[in-house]
């Protein structure tokens, strides 16, 4: 039906997300910290070298996805029973 097409469509495209910004944040700094929030500054620092300046390639690819699937999962959860009763028409 119509909500299983939707969720299906937004868990792709939440897994496809996952993975870009895992391979865009690829973290080489991998070590222990004392506390954390040590850790959550390392982070931030971090996270903004890689991310925003100077700007890579896969962030920006990254941006418009997170937009795309934050539209499907919103037209997935939004799903009502009377949207399921519209598709059962067409199918005939």
């Amino acid at each position: 039906g119509v909500s299983a097409k939707r969720m299906n469509m937004f868990t792709s495209s939440a897994l496809l997300t996952i993975l870009v910004g895992m391979l865009s944040f690829l973290n080489r700094h991998m070590t222990f910290y004392k506390n954390y929030f040590g850790m959550w500054k390392r982070y931030i620092v971090v996270a903004f070298k890689m991310f925003l300046w100077p700007l890579q390639p896969l962030t920006v690819l990254l941006v418009p996805m997170m937009g795309i699937t934050a539209v499907l999962g919103i037209q997935a959860f939004g799903t009502t029973a009377e949207d399921e009763d519209d598709d059962d028409d067409d199918d005939m």
